[in-house]
């Protein structure tokens, strides 16, 4: 006895992950399953602990339905099962989504456990615009969100890009002015719940920046180590491998790209214009050793009204949309 899947079938739209697949696998022995990719390895695993439902087929243990057999399974997955750029709150929704937990019910006990490890700060990352939802849907989401009494929430506008899931099933983004209207209520919300605005989509608590991102922001020199990673220092931006292979052989940079003077200008103006304090005319000439109202005369005449200027620096106007501003301000 042990283990035993009888003819299990799935399929994910038109392609069958699982074609009427038997095995056994008789306890005290170990069973190894083998395939390329694709070949329905991980959608047995995930039928066998009933995360997904096959559509024929049966799986037993000791002859009772592994549904009702009194089995403990355990699942270990390899590295990529938790995925490195996903923060722990976002590991953990993913996992309870799997399980069958809503959404609303799995944030409440996420919270849960994260208060009861002494995690109190948090970051939560909500997206806007979505084609098939609403404006007052998500502003019930973050309304919901907010109640979790998280120090920092970022907001960001969904963005189909070209070779994309949602690009390629020609998903049509929702109107600029629909995507304005949802950041606007959005951003009156939080600041009505002790947020400050720091930068266009990010929100926090004093003191709650994130210190991580405003590196960004700054054009600071920064590091990075492992597939897919950026660093930009002194002036060079690389970008690593996706390759394990190539990295395990040493071969970690796939492109380094060393900035121009023009380019590093214009990733300063983008970057600090995105924040709401933007940066100051010393800033810019300890870095460029040049003046920056006297470089942009014309651009900064052509923009004036969306922009601050005082005698220390210049930002955006809080109520103008930055990306409609930069393409006038940027050569």
């Amino acid at each position: 006895m042990g283990l035993k899947i009888e003819n299990l079938t799935k399929t994910y739209g038109d392609f069958k992950a699982l074609n009427h697949v038997s095995l056994e696998a008789e306890n005290g022995k170990i069973l190894g399953i083998l395939g390329r990719n694709g070949a329905g390895k991980t959608t047995t695993i995930k039928s066998i602990m009933g995360i997904i439902e096959p559509e024929e087929g049966s799986i037993t243990f000791d002859g009772i339905d592994i549904r009702k057999a009194k089995v403990s399974i355990g699942y270990l997955p390899e590295e990529r099962g938790l995925y490195v750029n996903a923060v722990v709150k976002d590991q953990l929704l993913y996992f309870a989504m799997l399980n069958g937990m809503d959404k609303k019910a799995a944030f409440t006990e996420i919270k849960k456990l994260l208060d009861a490890n002494d995690f109190i700060n948090y970051n939560l990352d909500l997206i806007y615009g979505w084609p098939k939802s609403t404006k007052e849907a998500f502003i019930e989401d973050l309304n919901f969100i907010l109640n979790l009494n998280p120090k920092h929430i970022s907001i960001y506008p969904l963005a189909i890009e070209e070779g994309t899931y949602l690009h390629n099933i020609h998903l049509q983004p929702i109107e600029d002015d629909e995507y304005a209207e949802i950041y606007y209520e959005a951003k009156k919300l939080l600041k009505d719940k002790g947020f400050f605005r720091y930068e266009v989509s990010n929100f926090a608590k004093i003191g709650y920046e994130s210190k991580h991102n405003l590196t960004y922001w700054l054009g600071e020199d920064y590091l990075a180590a492992g597939l897919g990673a950026t660093s930009f220092y002194n002036g060079v931006r690389a970008t690593r491998t996706r390759s394990i292979l190539k990295y395990i052989d040493g071969k970690y940079i796939l492109n380094e790209n060393v900035e121009d003077f023009f380019e590093q200008k214009n990733d300063f103006i983008m970057l600090n214009l995105r924040l709401d304090k933007g940066f100051t005319f010393k800033q810019y000439y300890d870095k460029f050793k040049s003046e920056f109202l006297e470089e942009y005369k014309k651009e900064v005449e052509n923009t004036r009204e969306y922009l601050i200027i005082d005698e220390e620096g210049v930002r955006v106007k809080e109520d103008y949309i930055l990306d409609s501003i930069l393409v006038d301000l940027l050569k």
